[in-house]
C-alpha cells in the first residue's frame, strides 16, 4: 500500500533549483523595482517594509535559465539605472533644500551682526541696513528653494525618464532571452 502524502514516481515534479535574492528600494519606487525584476525572470516573493523609507524585496529565479550571462548582464544595466533613479529621486529636494539652507545661514550673519551692533549702542543706519539684508537673505532662501525645485524639475523628470528606458529595453531583451 503507497502512502497518499509522499508522491511516486508518476506524481513527482521536475526539481527545480533557484536562486534567492533580496533588494532594497524606496518605498515610492517599489512599483518599479518589482516590475523591473519580474521582467528579468524573477518572481517576488515577498515585500517587507524594512524601515521608514524603504522597502525590502524577496526574489526568487530558476537558476537554469538560458543565456543566463546575458540575463546577468542586462540585469546590470537596469540595476545601474535602479540606482540612478533613486539618486535623481533624492535629489529632487536634497539640492533645493541645500541652496535654501545655506542662503538662511548666509542671513543670519548680516542679522547677528546687526544685534550686535545694536546691543553695543552702535545703533543706526548701518545696523538696520545688515539687519534687512539678512531678512531679504532670508526670504531669498525660501523663494529660491522654490525656485530650484521646479527648474530642476523637468532636468530630473528627462533623467528619470531616460533611465526608465533603460530598464524597458533590458526588460524587453530579457523576455526575447527568457
Amino acid at each position: 500500500m503507497t502512502n497518499p502524502a509522499i508522491p511516486t514516481d508518476a506524481q513527482a515534479e521536475p526539481f527545480v533549483s533557484y536562486e534567492y535574492a533580496q533588494v532594497s528600494a524606496p518605498k515610492s519606487l517599489e512599483p518599479l523595482y518589482t516590475d523591473a525584476y519580474r521582467s528579468l525572470g524573477w518572481t517576488v516573493e515577498a515585500t517587507d517594509g524594512g524601515g521608514a523609507h524603504s522597502v525590502r524585496i524577496d526574489l526568487k529565479r530558476d537558476r537554469e535559465i538560458r543565456s543566463r550571462s546575458v540575463i546577468q548582464e542586462l540585469q546590470r544595466k537596469a540595476e545601474g539605472a535602479l540606482a540612478r533613479i533613486t539618486q535623481l529621486e533624492r535629489s529632487r529636494k536634497t539640492v533645493p533644500t541645500m541652496v535654501g539652507i545655506v542662503l538662511g545661514l548666509l542671513g543670519c550673519v548680516p542679522l547677528a551682526i546687526s544685534v550686535f551692533m545694536i546691543t553695543g549702542g552702535a545703533a543706526g543706519l548701518v545696523s538696520t541696513g545688515l539687519g534687512a539684508i539678512g531678512l531679504l537673505l532670508w526670504v531669498a532662501g525660501f523663494v529660491s528653494y522654490r525656485a530650484v525645485k521646479s527648474g530642476r524639475a523637468s532636468r530630473i523628470d528627462a533623467g528619470i525618464a531616460r533611465e526608465q528606458d533603460v530598464i524597458a529595453t533590458a526588460g524587453q531583451q530579457a523576455a526575447r532571452l527568457l
